[in-house]
């Protein structure tokens, strides 16, 4: 019973085949030559085609999967239309617009690909593609009054797709979706655009959130290629955009690595003295910044150039690192300073003020202890230059001139203030041993007021400098 049921429906399938080679396809057809035109010119085909859905962008491999449906035309004048009223015109322009014209002719899958000329459109740096098949395989064409076959399909395209990602994630990828002839050349074949020609589904945008999407036709039809053979074959070329969302990245990434470096910049304004705070501080937004970071490289594309985002986190992470630093060179002289006092001096040089033996002369000698405590007890304050209303430490007269260094004690030294030991009086010269003294820490607590305000006002201002350069680099 089963097999007779197998042989009844395929004399059906048989007898309906034979029927429509018979209304169709003329005895004596060859499916291999190509459809000749009436003036000897080459066979139009014409092109359209509808991205339904893109699947994938994979970065890594450098590809695009989608889903579009491909549609080609034709005019084969070999062909029989049983209404009799076929047109002898070639111009397929005209035949666009009759696609929905009335009374075609239905040819199926397989007698399109078994029984007809077709022509050989390959897909340029494709990795697959896929037909899709349920009963059977899905896709047909149609025969009009004027011999113009019209066939479509669904088909599921991996394309290969150069990428580059030094702007990342500012990027903008751009990827050629190239179909030509495999064969024939500008002398058989000539590709055109339909009138439906390049469009994009409405739903391909929800897809992919992360991309904006453009098609863009391009208008030459031949293409060259060096090393193939033809050199010069027919060919449509579309160009597909893809255009990353940034604005996820600058609120996920950007932001808050600024703050950061703002935050680290707070620690300027806090007294040297609270090493605690300040260093837990710094250390906390450094490491923030370094994890953040390594977050980013776990979702960004591999490549072995400096990508935007690199730059951007390289940058914070030296200007988050550069308020450790400056804290550390803080902290070493605020130690010096700490340190220094007249005691631990090293030998300098004084003037030695002799108004017994001579004019003035240089003399290096040793400080004592006892000569601050000299001058703790006798409250003494540096005076100005050239003032002799404020007190000053000269030696006395019978103190010998040394030429190289003794040690001095408090009582060769006298003052000129009232309550304190008096001695020789002797005039106010402009350098003394006093103010030599007195000279060493103003100078360190200088040199902190001055490396603060470069910290405050320097590293902001190189932040400011970098992002007037960084933003119009990478977006305009």
């Amino acid at each position: 019973m089963w097999l007779m049921w197998q042989l009844c429906v395929g004399l059906l399938l048989r007898c309906w085949t034979t029927e429509g080679r018979h209304r169709v396809v003329p005895p004596g057809y060859q499916k291999d030559l190509r459809p000749s035109t009436a003036d000897g010119s080459p066979l139009r085909v014409g092109f359209s085609y509808v991205i339904d859905g893109i699947h994938a962008v994979n970065e890594e491999e450098m590809s695009i999967t989608f889903q579009m449906f491909m549609r080609v035309m034709w005019q084969d004048m070999r062909l029989v239309y049983e209404a009799e009223n076929t047109t002898s015109t070639s111009d397929l322009e005209s035949d666009v617009a009759d696609v929905h014209s009335p009374q075609p002719i239905h040819i199926s899958s397989d007698a399109l690909q078994q029984e007809l000329w077709r022509p050989d459109p390959f897909y340029r740096r494709m990795r697959s593609v896929t037909r899709y098949s349920l009963l059977e395989p899905v896709g047909g064409a149609l025969l009009y009054p004027n011999l113009s076959v019209y066939a479509s399909m669904p088909v599921q395209l991996e394309l290969s797709c150069s990428m580059a990602f030094s702007k990342y994630p500012f990027d903008e990828q751009s990827c050629e979706l190239y179909i030509g002839s495999y064969f024939y050349t500008l002398d058989d074949l000539e590709f055109y655009w339909l009138n439906l020609g390049v469009s994009l589904a409405d739903e391909v945008e929800k897809e992919l959130a992360g991309y904006d999407f453009t098609l863009t036709k391009n208008d030459s039809m031949k293409c060259y290629c060096h090393k193939c053979v033809p050199k010069w074959s027919p060919c449509t070329r579309t160009t597909l955009r893809l255009s990353r969302r940034y604005v996820v990245h600058l609120m996920g990434y950007y932001v808050p690595s600024a703050l950061f470096i703002v935050v680290s910049w707070c620690s300027f304004f806090w007294p040297p003295d609270v090493i605690p705070g300040r260093t837990v501080l710094v250390v906390t937004c450094l490491l923030t910044v370094v994890s953040l970071y390594a977050d980013i490289r776990q979702t960004a594309p591999e490549t072995s150039y400096v990508k935007a985002v690199d730059s951007w986190m390289f940058m914070t992470m030296l200007l988050t690192s550069s308020a450790l630093f400056q804290y550390a060179f803080l902290l070493q002289l605020q130690k010096k300073l700490h340190s220094t006092n007249a005691a631990q001096l090293p030998p300098k040089k004084i003037w030695n003020v002799n108004p017994f033996n001579g004019p003035l002369s240089i003399t290096s000698v040793e400080r004592d202890p006892s000569i601050t405590e000299k001058l703790a007890s006798c409250q003494q304050v540096e005076r100005s230059e050239f003032d002799p209303s404020k007190p000053i430490y000269v030696p006395s007269a019978s103190m010998p001139r040394y030429d190289s260094g003794p040690k001095i004690s408090a009582t060769e030294f006298d003052t000129v203030k009232p309550g304190c030991e008096s001695g020789h009086k002797t005039p106010a010269t402009e350098f003394d041993a006093l103010k030599l003294e007195s000279r060493v820490i103003p100078k360190y607590e200088r040199q902190m007021t001055i490396w603060e305000a470069v910290a405050r006002w320097g590293l902001p201002l190189v932040f400011i400098i970098f992002n007037l350069s960084y933003w119009p680099y990478y977006l305009l």
